[in-house]
C-alpha cells in the first residue's frame, strides 16, 4: 500500500458509503458526563463500529450488513470533555476547533441574527441549547434495530445523556422533499469508492486526514486525526408547500416544474438540464459538464447543482477549472427526515414524493439532514456555501444566490429595491427570463462541526489519561 492510499480498516465506513443498503437511518447527538465515564463509555463502543473494510466486503458482495452500521463522531468540546488535552487537538483546524456557531463562520454560511437560520432558534447545536460532545451515526434495516443499539449503548449506566435526535426516513425513487432525485453527483477516491467519471477522480487526502491531497501533502493534522475525517451536520428544513404554492403563483401551475427544474439544475427524475434542456429523458448519468454552454441557455448559471459543482465551467480552460473545483468538492452522507408534504401540494408534471420507510411524524416539519465530510472545512464545505452557493455574483451574476438552498442577502437591485429576498435568471437564446423569490424555503435548524476518527484516533482519545 502506498502512502496515498486509504487503509480500509483504518476507516470509520461512512468514509466508504452512505449505507443505501440500509433505509433506518438516526443520528444521535449526545452530552457526555466526565472524562473518565466517557472514555470508558467510547471504549465500550469501539466493537461495535462499522469500518470501512467491513462495508467494502458488503458492497463487493452486494448485500445488506448483518447488523446495524454504527459510527461516532465529536466536536471539539467533546474531546475536551473526553480529557484529550489541548496541546493535542492544537493541529485539527481553526474551524473545527471554533465550532460553526461564531459571528465569522454565521456570515459565511449565512446563519445570520434574525435570519430564517439564526442559531438562536436551532433545536441543537445553536448558543440556547444544551452542548453536544458526539453523534452516534446509526443505519439498520429497520427502526426496531436502532433501537435496539441505542438501548444497548446509552443505558442509563454509561452516564451519557441524549441531546437530541434526528430520525430519517427513504423516500421513493431517492428523491428529496421537493421531489427531485438527489445524491447523484459526488467525488471519488480510488480504492475507496467505485470508479465513476474520470473528472470526480480525487486524491485520498481531500477526504481522508492523513493522505496527500490533490497537491500532494497532506492537511495539518494531530495524531488522533490520522485517518479520520471532518463531519458537516446541518439539519435543514424544508417549507415544500411555501415553494410549490410560491412557484405555481408566480409562473403558474403547467410551467412551475419547468421553472424548478431550471432552479435544480435537473428535472425531478434526475436528469440534468445541460443534457435535455427540453424536458426530462430518465437519464440520472452525471458525466457532464458546462464548458459548451457559458451562458447558461441549457442550464442557467445559478442553478443549484451548477453551483455546488461547477465542473469545467469556470473561465475558458475546462482542465484548468476541472482541477479548481475538485479542490472543492464535498463527500455527501445527508438523509432526508420527516414525513410527505400532502398530496395537493404537488404541480401537474411531477410525481408526490412518498415516504418508503421511517418512524411515523406528525410535526409538519420535513427536510434534509445534510451531512458531508472533508479534509478541510474552510477549503470544501465552507469555500462552497460562501463563494458558490451564498454568493450573489457568482458566475458573472449578479445580486442572485442560490435559488435554493442559498441564504436570503439585501439585494442591490430590482423591482424590489433593497428588499431581502430571491431573483431568479434563466438565460434564453434570445431573452432571458427572470422570477421573483421574496422568500427562503429552506433554513437550518440544528448544525455543527465533527471531527469522524480513524481507529487508532479512536483507540487513543479512549486511553487519555
Amino acid at each position: 500500500m502506498t502512502a496515498g492510499e486509504p487503509d480500509l480498516d483504518q476507516l470509520q465506513g461512512l468514509l466508504t458509503s452512505a449505507f443505501p443498503r440500509s433505509p433506518a437511518g438516526r443520528y444521535v447527538l449526545v452530552a457526555l458526563p466526565d472524562a473518565e465515564r466517557g472514555r470508558a463509555w467510547l471504549r465500550s463502543l469501539l466493537p461495535m463500529i462499522t469500518f470501512s473494510d467491513e462495508v467494502d466486503q458488503q458492497i463487493r458482495a452486494r448485500r445488506a450488513a448483518d447488523r446495524p452500521a454504527v459510527n461516532v463522531a465529536f466536536t471539539a468540546a467533546g474531546l475536551a470533555a473526553l480529557g484529550v488535552p489541548a496541546d493535542r487537538t492544537a493541529d485539527f483546524s481553526r474551524e473545527f476547533r471554533e465550532g460553526m456557531v461564531t459571528p465569522h463562520r454565521q456570515r459565511i454560511l449565512g446563519d445570520l441574527d434574525g435570519s430564517p437560520s439564526d442559531p438562536r432558534g436551532w433545536r441543537w447545536g445553536g448558543p440556547g441549547t444544551d452542548p453536544v460532545h458526539a453523534v452516534l451515526l446509526l443505519f439498520g434495516a429497520d427502526e426496531a434495530a436502532l433501537d435496539d443499539v441505542v438501548g444497548e449503548l446509552l443505558g442509563a449506566a454509561t452516564g451519557v445523556r441524549v441531546v437530541h435526535t434526528v430520525p430519517t426516513v427513504s423516500i421513493a425513487d431517492g428523491r428529496e422533499h421537493f421531489g427531485f432525485r438527489d445524491a447523484i453527483a459526488s467525488p471519488w477516491v480510488p480504492g475507496l469508492h467505485r470508479d465513476r467519471a474520470k473528472r470526480d477522480r480525487v486524491a485520498a487526502g481531500e477526504l481522508v486526514l492523513g493522505r496527500p491531497d490533490l497537491t500532494g501533502q497532506p492537511e495539518p493534522f494531530p495524531p488522533v486525526g490520522r485517518d479520520g475525517s471532518y463531519l458537516v451536520i446541518r439539519q435543514l428544513a424544508q417549507d415544500v408547500p411555501g415553494f410549490w404554492t410560491a412557484l405555481r403563483q408566480s409562473v403558474g401551475d403547467a410551467q412551475a416544474v419547468r421553472w424548478a427544474a431550471k432552479m435544480t439544475g435537473r428535472w425531478p427524475d434526475g436528469t440534468a438540464l445541460i443534457r435535455s434542456p427540453g424536458g426530462a429523458a430518465a437519464d440520472p448519468s452525471d458525466d457532464f459538464g458546462y464548458h459548451d454552454d457559458p451562458d447558461g441557455v441549457r442550464c442557467p448559471l445559478g442553478a443549484h447543482i451548477r453551483r455546488a459543482n461547477p465542473r469545467d465551467g469556470l473561465g475558458t480552460r475546462p482542465d484548468e477549472s476541472i482541477r479548481l473545483v475538485n479542490r472543492h468538492r464535498i463527500f455527501r452522507r445527508g438523509r432526508p427526515f420527516g414525513a410527505a408534504a400532502p398530496w395537493p401540494t404537488w404541480p401537474a408534471g411531477i410525481d408526490p414524493v412518498v415516504v418508503d420507510s421511517g418512524p411515523p411524524d406528525d410535526s409538519g416539519e420535513r427536510g434534509v439532514v445534510f451531512v458531508c465530510l472533508g479534509a478541510s472545512l474552510a477549503r470544501q464545505f465552507e469555500f462552497v456555501t460562501q463563494s458558490w452557493v451564498n454568493n450573489p455574483k457568482f458566475a458573472g451574476l449578479y445580486d442572485e444566490a442560490d435559488p435554493i438552498t442559498g441564504a436570503p442577502h439585501r439585494r442591490m437591485s430590482g423591482s424590489r429595491g433593497s428588499a431581502i429576498g430571491f431573483e431568479f435568471t434563466a438565460p434564453g437564446p434570445v431573452l432571458n427570463e427572470r422570477i421573483d423569490r421574496p422568500a427562503t424555503y429552506v433554513r437550518c435548524v440544528g448544525g455543527g462541526y465533527f471531527f469522524l476518527p480513524g481507529r487508532r484516533g479512536l483507540a487513543l482519545i479512549a486511553a487519555e489519561a
